[in-house]
């Protein structure tokens, strides 16, 4: 007897056909309750679906955030959850690292005007940016895969001094990864030229990102966002942006990312959005299509999944 699996995204053509080659797969919950395991990579799963999947082994997350599906409810059924940590993590920093260097040098704008109207002199004053050379970059979720690559990309290529908010990760780990520990957000935020959200999606976290909090953004600092949208209160940041106490924001995503392209913040010229497409690489989608269905057919048979989600 072959093992039902529910897959409804498209995921990398070669994770795809591994799945299918060890089990039936359905793109619906019609009848969850038949189900052996679940892949999910950008749909929800509520408490009612895992409590209705009797059979259920296994739910593999292709990425690493788990705002998309009731982990306490998977932990009340028993139900253990694959991931893939690391998959991403090139991909996102870099991605990070390009919207803080095109808003400094304010590239998108320049490009946008030289492409529309033109400019009438060479080298425009308008558009002059600033380097990244010595310049102080705060990440907030430093400890993690993405927040300590991305540090050492600012350090090596330029040069950055590095603060990081990890509360509960020792000051001494963060050194070691050429990163200076401070204990509030608030603290980064005025010392900072440029901040970086690579944090997950928490109570603690959502919102973090308030009108209070820009009041301490040092002037002209530059904000990037490739976490969650609900990170930032959206209202706050495009009046931040509006006013002009925040220089500039890239973000790939937003609270509302289906409308997306609806978002006020899109008429502001100082905003950059895109539509998740951090991770959106070959590389970074093989490696979490690939390690996602590795896991979930490990443990339908048994074997020890190389990345456990731990309650």
């Amino acid at each position: 007897m072959r093992y039902k699996v529910y897959m409804a995204e498209v995921i990398h053509p070669d994770a795809e056909k591994k799945l299918r080659d060890f089990a039936d797969v359905v793109d619906n919950f019609d009848h969850i309750e038949e189900l052996d395991g679940i892949l999910l990579r950008a749909h929800h799963l509520n408490r009612d679906q895992i409590s209705r999947a009797k059979k259920c082994k296994v739910i593999a997350r292709h990425g690493v955030g788990m705002d998309i599906l009731d982990v306490a409810a998977c932990k009340e059924f028993g139900i253990p959850i694959v991931y893939t940590p690391g998959a991403n993590t090139f991909s996102v920093a870099e991605f990070a690292f390009t919207m803080a260097l095109t808003l400094m040098r304010n590239v998108y704008t320049t490009e946008y005007i030289q492409k529309t109207k033109g400019f009438a002199e060479l080298g425009p004053v308008s558009m002059r940016g600033n380097e990244m050379r010595g310049k102080t970059v705060g990440i907030v979720g430093a400890s993690g895969r993405i927040g300590t690559t991305l540090a050492g990309m600012f350090k090596g290529a330029f040069g950055c001094d590095i603060l990081g908010y990890a509360p509960h990760t020792p000051a001494e780990k963060l050194a070691d990864k050429g990163i200076e520990k401070v204990e509030t957000v608030e603290e980064l935020v005025e010392r900072s030229d440029v901040v970086s959200i690579n944090c997950p999606l928490t109570p603690a976290t959502e919102k973090l990102f308030n009108a209070e909090m820009f009041t301490h953004f040092k002037p002209g600092a530059i904000l990037v966002n490739t976490a969650r949208g609900a990170i930032v209160d959206e209202d706050a940041l495009y009046e931040a942006l509006a006013s002009g106490k925040l220089r500039a924001c890239g973000s790939d995503v937003f609270v509302d990312e289906k409308n997306s392209f609806g978002s006020p913040l899109n008429k502001l010229d100082n905003f950059i959005g895109f539509p998740h497409v951090a991770a959106n690489t070959w590389e970074s989608m093989y490696n979490m299509a690939m390690w996602a269905v590795e896991g979930l057919i490990d443990v339908l048979e048994g074997r020890e999944p190389k990345y456990l989600y731990k309650y």
